[in-house]
């Protein structure tokens, strides 16, 4: 027996020998093989924590921990072996009370361990145990304490400790980059782990130069196909891709691909994660079939591996379910996501977190189909399992609050949503590390809020954070920014700015159509929204081709009672009306209230809209009764179910009074009169533009009962209310002086009335575009008011711009272009041309014709219009005609009986009728425009969280440079004959102009002609570059005369309110978004003279003009020059320049040659980058800034300076010994530079600014560069 034993032992001791021998040689899995038996011969005799097994235990952790890097396929197995020997022998020397070997690598492994199956607590507790060891060591730069120092970032990161792990990763870097033993393989996994960790930060620039670095080492060390390149190429993929670089993803992802599927067998996790990932890439380049397909196999891995119903399978079909959700296939998503939440609730030890998600995304799924009571169920599930995570600061927490707070809000529970919203926006304020995406989320959401409570300036704040926190994210979720783009653009258009909502909506369709299929539900709203803007705007052909198409998508995902159905049916009632097809117009809005019957109550204000549309419709139709009848049902419900002086019923009443005005029941009228104007009244402290028509009505009203001064009375109150709540430039402002006018005329008053047209114009054509249908509509106005003073000329002028806009862009105005052409006819009828007359009217004809031919119908007014002017010039026949094509369409001809020399007479008496209608607006909406849902962020993260949010060609400029620089010796008197262009000008130019044009006279200095022709080049000059520039780009003021006064030449230019250190003076509270606006219009406009060789050469605040942020203009170019010669690497043009006019302003080189310019007669430098320079200067200043000596080197170095601008740069920059003297004076300006730039309270601006104020002329950022900046921070990517 004792024989036997030793005989063992001596065969383990063997076995154990050979196996040392192949360890050494790197063959690890036969090292494994000969431990494993050696360990086997003994445990025949001895115990297991017999003491000499100890060696074996550590042989075999130190192997296993080999072999299962190399075992991509049976990792955990040979990692669970190597800690348990491990464990093994620490137990035995601890028994022993002996310090064990390896302590360290030991720790390392069992820490290791515990990570990969996510003990991370355990994790941190072993690798702090490695560090112990290894710095009792005291080895300077050990690599092996670089390593752990790595793994417990990696520890950290899975942890959520970002701050921690980028600690750790920073102490590794130090060892590991300076010690020259380290394994360049080590490196390369440091920086693979760190560029992980960027990726999770949205750092995707840092991440990318991290991995860059890793794959560079890898692809140099490694074999083609190792695992660690594979994992280098995925994460490249999976950031590309968040990058919209999709190119490069495709390469990484392919070049991954290849190497997980070669070494991994086809049912690996790890390539299941990989799928997974890789549909991602799929669904961004909007293939969503491979989307599919790759998402499909991911999921057949995950089911093969651990079964349909095992716990490791809820979160992918949490993942799939927002896949299906993010497709539009709501219905599948929520399949996923209640299979996803079976698993979880039937775990014995469920994972509370990931099912708190679940709940909440099912719950914003119910939310989005209206079904806000099992969207509350599953809300409070959310609430009460996440009670149970003791972590107050929970990320998912903040997106259940959020999520509340959108149904509170939806259940106009305002009071509960807003302390919902108050309770995320405290979460978020104690996270170390801000999650914008979030944030961004939740301040969109309290943006509709307040746009509910129409506090729109609240809402537009609350927007432009959302934005501001959202474009933090390197790659934002595009989806997000799509929705808050919609609702920015339905909060513009409420505030009727039209320019700035369709260009929100337009940024939002340009990404929605990017990122969605085809019949996403977005879509349908946002083309609403869109269908809606081109009402309101009077497109009216674009309207309906946006409407069909929403009401395309919405019928096909929407159920058959959706809200957001009825929302699209009354849009398109709407551009129905106003198209004067009526049928369709009735037959949608009676889809439209089929729906709201079953789905809203009674109560319920969008109910009311619906009926009051129908209402209006039918009396559009002339059928007054059934108006009347539905107009007091809606008052009925109105009174019921809101607040007796809510603005709805002020409408109610209003139409109220004028149906019954118009079926002549006078004291009915003056009941609705009386209670419209008390409400009115109690409202007068405030504003809201929907009462411009309230206050219209009313006017009617007294004009009905012959009451001129009171009409006018009540619209004058109404002018002070707007003046005091509107800018200068305001739409509402411009329809309020519109209607003015045309009271004006009533009470014959024709001075206010052109006084109040001219106002109404002037603020129409600085706000709309030139072809807008309202400035159409105002041109028409003032031709008939001057056609009517006898004005024909003026009367023609207004009738040609209005027909040119209605013929270029609004063909679809039937009845306006037919109106219009009928009053050009009427205007040469006067005039007496009888053929241009019969032109025009027949055109006008030929348009309701066209229309009738379709089937539409025609109002009655039209007809009357048609047959009176055809009777009035004789074309007895015609009218004749129109009567009776119109006269079974149209009762009120038969009423006015066939035209002759006595029926006649009612037609005229029907228009003075017409002149005193009422209007009223029907509702363009149902209070549902903002996009509201749940959103799902794609990231290559296992772990969903879902938010709910609610939803020219430039002119080549001619080259004058060799025309100026020639020299002319010439009398004063021969001016006009050297430049006529100039001076034939300044002939015809009349100076009472500038009482219509708001002008200003820059003046030159008196110039003796006698001894100096440079003050007249450089006037001349000036002209010409103003000609120029102003033509190029609205940046630079408009010229519209010169004009010689006695010794000076007097340039008339357009006249801004304020120089840019006058404005920043009275605005120095300026938003971050208005400072952004002025630097990009700033450097744009340098940028342009740039490309056109310009060199400004005196900028200041003084030379710089503004209006607003938006309108700023660039002046003052006496000491301007055209520069185009070019210059390679350091060796700048010769100059022989002028001193500046400011020098201020001046950048280090232009001071120093200031200050030496006796003995300069000429400098090398480059004028462009000295501008820039100027530039930067302009920006600190007015942001508070003294600049005092910020161009000035100190007295001992001027010399330098001297030789660097005489000699050449490098002279000096590239001298052995005059270099550091150099480097020395410009770092001390740079440090002074660089400490103001820290006092601007912009942050935007900084690092421009570094880049602009940099003290070397060759290091200095040219003014493209500047411009790209400018254009970033905007984000303008184009």
């Amino acid at each position: 027996m004792e024989s036997s034993k030793d005989k063992v032992t001596v065969e383990a001791k063997t076995l154990k020998n050979q196996g040392e021998k192949e360890f050494k040689l790197n063959n690890y899995y036969k090292a494994y093989t000969l431990y494993n038996k050696a360990l086997g011969c003994r445990m025949m005799f001895y115990p297991k924590l017999d003491r000499k097994n100890s060696g074996l235990y550590l042989k075999l952790a130190l192997v296993s921990f080999k072999v299962c890097s190399d075992s991509y396929n049976e990792e955990i197995k040979y990692l669970t072996e190597a800690k348990m020997n491990a464990k093994l022998y620490i137990k035995i020397k601890n028994n022993y009370r002996k310090q064990p070997k390896y302590a360290y690598q030991l720790y390392f492994i069992i820490g290791y361990y515990f990570y990969k199956i996510e003990s991370y607590d355990k994790s941190i507790k072993y690798y702090e145990k490695s560090k112990f060891v290894l710095v009792k060591q005291a080895i300077p730069n050990n690599p092996e304490l670089g390593m752990t120092f790595n793994n417990l970032a990696l520890v950290y990161t899975a942890k959520k400790d970002y701050k921690k792990a980028i600690e750790l990763y920073d102490d590794s870097r130090k060892i590991l980059e300076n010690n020259p033993r380290t394994d360049e393989c080590d490196k390369g996994s440091l920086y693979l782990n760190k560029g992980l960790l960027y990726s999770l930060l949205l750092d995707y620039n840092n991440a990318i130069k991290e991995l860059e670095k890793s794959r560079l080492i890898f692809e140099k060390k490694l074999k083609p196909f190792d695992l660690k390149l594979a994992e280098v190429y995925h994460q490249l993929g999976i950031i590309f891709c968040n990058k919209n670089e999709v190119e490069k993803a495709k390469n990484y992802y392919e070049k991954s691909k290849i190497i997980y599927e070669k070494n991994l067998n086809p049912e690996h996790l790890d390539l299941a994660t990989f799928y997974n990932n890789l549909s991602s890439y799929y669904y961004k380049i909007n293939q969503k079939e491979n989307a599919k397909l790759y998402c499909e196999k991911s999921l057949k891995i995950t089911q093969k591996v651990q079964g349909i119903y095992h716990p490791n399978n809820a979160p992918v079909y949490s993942n799939l379910a927002s896949y299906y959700y993010n497709s539009g296939d709501f219905k599948t998503a929520f399949q996923y996501y209640e299979m996803s939440r079976l698993i979880y609730e039937e775990m014995q030890y469920p994972d509370l977190y990931n099912l708190s998600i679940v709940y909440l995304n099912l719950g914003s799924i119910y939310l989005f189909y209206k079904d806000s009571t099992k969207a509350m169920q599953f809300y409070e599930k959310s609430k009460k399992t996440l009670e149970k995570n003791p972590d107050p600061y929970n990320s998912i927490l903040t997106i259940l609050y959020n999520n509340l707070g959108s149904l509170y809000s939806e259940n106009n529970e305002l009071k509960k949503a807003f302390e919902m919203y108050k309770k995320c926006k405290s979460i978020f304020k104690n996270q170390s590390n801000k999650d914008f995406y979030n944030l961004a989320v939740v301040y969109n959401n309290l943006g509709m809020l307040y746009f509910n409570l129409t506090d729109n300036k609240k809402a537009l704040d609350s927007y432009k954070k959302s934005q501001e926190n959202i474009e933090k994210i390197p790659n934002p979720n595009t989806l997000l920014l799509g929705a808050i783009y919609n609702n920015l653009g339905t909060l513009y258009q409420s505030n009727n700015n039209n320019n700035e909502a369709l260009e929100n909506y337009t940024k939002c369709r340009n990404i929605f159509e990017k990122n969605l299929n085809p019949y996403h539900p977005y879509l349908a709203i946002l083309y609403n929204n869109l269908g809606g803007m081109n009402i309101f705007i009077n497109q009216r052909e674009k309207a309906q081709e946006f409407l069909l198409r929403s009401k395309e998508i919405a019928e096909k995902v929407f159920n058959d009672f959706d809200l957001n159905l009825a929302i699209i049916y009354n849009s398109l009632g709407l551009v129905y009306f106003y198209m004067e097809e009526l049928k369709k117009s009735l037959e949608f809005f009676n889809k439209c209230k089929k729906i709201v019957k079953k789905v809203l109550k009674s109560n319920d204000q969008n109910f009311l809209n619906v009926y009051f549309n129908i209402g209006l419709l039918y009396e559009k139709i002339d059928n007054k009764i059934k108006a009347l009848r539905i107009c007091k049902k809606c008052k009925k419900l109105a009174e019921e179910s809101l607040s007796p002086n809510h603005q709805t019923i002020v409408r109610i009443y209003i139409n109220l009074l004028k149906l019954y005005l118009g079926l002549n029941k006078q004291k009915k009228a003056i009941v609705y009169y009386k209670k419209s104007l008390k409400i009115i009244n109690s409202q007068l402290t405030t504003y809201d533009s929907n009462f411009i028509d309230v206050f219209y009505n009313l006017s009617i009203f007294y004009l009905k009962i012959n009451e001129k001064q009171k009409a006018l009375k009540v619209f004058e109150n109404f002018q002070i209310i707007c003046e005091n709540n509107y800018e200068p430039y305001n739409l509402n402002l411009a329809k309020t002086y519109y209607i003015l006018a045309w009271l004006y005329l009533k009470v014959n008053n024709k001075a206010k009335a052109f006084d109040f047209y001219e106002k109404s114009r002037i603020i129409s054509e600085k706000v709309l575009k030139p072809f807008d249908i309202n400035l159409a509509m105002t041109y028409n106005e003032l031709a008939i008011f001057y056609a009517n003073d006898n004005n024909k000329k003026k009367a023609f002028e207004y009738y040609e711009k209005c027909r040119i806009i209605l013929e270029k862009k609004h063909k679809d105005f039937y009845v306006e272009r037919a109106i219009i052409y009928i009053n050009i006819g009427l205007f040469f009828s006067q005039i007496g041309d009888i053929n241009k007359t019969l032109e025009y009217y027949d055109k006008s004809k030929r348009i309701i014709e066209k229309k009738i031919s379709k089937g539409n119908s025609i109002d009655n007014l039209i007809y009357i219009i048609f047959i009176w002017h055809y009777y009035q010039i004789n074309e007895k026949k015609i009218a004749i005609e129109l009567y009776e094509i119109g006269k079974e369409k149209n009762y009120l001809l038969k009423k006015l009986g066939m035209p002759n020399s006595i029926t006649i007479k009612n037609y005229a008496r029907y228009f003075h009728l017409y002149d005193c209608g009422l209007i009223n607006t029907p509702h363009l909406d149902l209070d549902f425009k903002n996009i509201m849902d749940l959103i799902t962020n794609n990231n290559s993260e296992n772990k969903k969280e879902n938010l709910k949010f609610v939803v020219r060609k430039n002119k080549n400029i001619k080259n004058f440079e060799s025309r100026i620089n020639k020299k002319v010796i010439l009398p004063w008197y021969q001016c006009e004959i050297w430049f006529p262009n100039i001076y034939i000008n300044s002939r015809n130019h009349k100076i009472s102009s500038s009482s219509k044009i708001n002008i200003f006279d820059k003046s030159s200095k008196e110039i003796d002609t006698r001894s100096k022709l440079r003050p007249i080049y450089n006037i001349y000059k000036e002209i010409k570059l103003f000609k120029m520039l102003s033509k190029e780009s609205n940046l630079f003021p408009k010229m519209y005369y010169y004009s010689i006064d006695k010794l000076k030449i007097l340039i008339g230019l357009e006249k801004c309110e304020s120089n840019l250190r006058d404005f920043m003076y009275k605005n120095s509270n300026l938003s971050g978004r208005q400072m952004k606006l002025i630097f990009y219009n700033i450097v744009k406009a340098f940028f342009l003279l740039r490309q056109h060789n310009i060199v400004h050469a005196d900028i200041t605040p003084e030379n710089i003009l503004i209006n607003s942020p938006e309108d700023i203009k660039i002046c003052d170019f006496g000491n301007s020059f055209i520069f185009t010669k070019t210059y390679k690497n350091n060796l700048f043009p010769v100059f022989s320049t002028k001193r500046p006019a400011t020098y201020l302003y001046c950048s280090p080189e232009l001071r120093t040659y200031i200050k030496f310019a006796s003995n300069m007669i000429s400098i090398m430098y480059d004028p462009f980058k000295s501008d820039v320079f100027s530039l930067g200067l302009t920006f600190l200043e007015i942001c508070g800034i003294d600049i005092n000596n910020l161009s000035m080197f100190g007295m001992n170095y001027d010399i330098h300076i001297i030789e660097m601008l005489t000699i050449g740069y490098d002279y000096i920059a590239k001298d052995s010994l005059r270099k550091v003297s150099y480097r020395m004076f410009r770092k001390k300006l740079q440090d002074v530079i660089v400490s103001k730039i820290e006092e601007v309270k912009y942050d935007f601006l900084k690092e421009p600014l570094r880049k602009m104020l940099e003290v070397d002329m060759v290091q200095r950022a040219t003014i493209d560069v500047i411009y790209k900046d400018a254009k970033f921070v905007m984000r303008i990517f184009s």
